[in-house]
């Protein structure tokens, strides 16, 4: 009996330590990716940059997401890398969907990055990102406006209530987001109400991937969506409304879901328009817009 009590005491004091080495082994020194300002190249000929749009940084290693991060206008951010020697890493720039901080996508209209380095444990890697759209053989630029030059392609027009605020483009003006012009909405003492529609309608296609991009600053709340006209008629669809920014910021507007139940209802051949409106409620304040862009990829 006494020899089965210490064979059981040796064989415990064995699994302990052998455990405690285990415990005892010293984690593997970590590699750094700090990460400042990330960009997005918004004219290819200019090389025009924003960092007004991207949210959330998708960092994969070997081609497995390894880490979702926030990003930050102002300060580094720092991921950790456990992986050392060569490495091949790519980085996805994302957005918060439709301007909801609860939904981080990486936005697919971006190029990711790849990043081939020979990461030493314990440095620290400093990158600032600069994506670039995908090739335009992907994609159509179903609307483009920038302000810059011609007519418009964004016209006043009434649903309802005439609009009585004023709105116009400015050029040369120091508040521009990019280049010379933006597009501005004033609502003075006694104004109430702006809407506005894109120039020329357009078909989008049931299903396929299509974003509004909408870069804007503004003291007065507005409302983005989608003027149609089909089968069932000319009717008008609420996306989302769009709060006061101090600053320039771009909203991504995920129009799939919104399209195809537009076009199950009034069929492939319904038409479409950008519709903006805002109710200013006799209040004295400004919307700035710029860089309006509808894409759609092609399949």
């Amino acid at each position: 009996m006494h020899r089965l009590r210490l064979a059981a005491l040796v064989a415990l004091i064995c699994v302990c330590l052998g455990t405690c080495e285990q415990l005892d082994k010293p984690e593997p020194a970590a590699a750094y990716l700090a990460i400042q300002n990330p960009t997005v190249e918004l004219d290819s000929v200019s090389g025009f940059s924003s960092n007004t749009g991207i949210r959330n940084l998708w960092i994969y290693y070997a081609g497995l997401l390894q880490s979702v991060v926030r990003t930050s206008k102002d300060s580094l951010v720092t991921v950790p890398i456990l992986n050392t020697g060569r490495s091949d890493f790519a980085i996805d720039g994302g957005i918060f969907e439709t301007g909801q901080s609860a939904f981080n996508i990486p936005y697919p209209f971006w190029q990711p990055l790849n990043l081939v380095t020979n990461v030493v444990a314990q440095d620290t890697l400093l990158i600032s990102p600069k994506f670039r759209y995908i090739a335009p053989t992907f994609f159509d630029f179903i609307v483009k406006e920038d302000f810059e030059g011609g007519s418009m392609d964004l016209v006043p027009f009434a649903s309802g209530l005439a609009g009585d605020s004023t709105f116009m483009r400015l050029r040369n003006n120091a508040s521009v987001f990019q280049g010379n012009g933006m597009g501005y909405v004033h609502f003075g003492p006694g104004d109430v109400f702006f809407e506005a529609i894109s120039a020329n309608s357009f078909s989008l296609v049931r299903g396929r991937t299509c974003y509004l991009e909408i870069t804007y600053q503004n003291s007065i709340p507005f409302q983005v969506g989608l003027l149609h006209q089909g089968s069932s008629g000319l009717g008008t669809y609420e996306i989302i409304n769009v709060s006061p920014s101090s600053e320039w910021n771009t909203i991504y507007i995920n129009l799939i879901t919104y399209v195809r139940q537009i076009i199950n209802l009034g069929g492939d051949n319904t038409e479409f328009w950008i519709w903006l409106k805002a109710d200013g409620a006799d209040a004295e304040g400004y919307i700035q817009m710029d860089d309006i862009r509808l894409l759609q990829m092609k399949n």
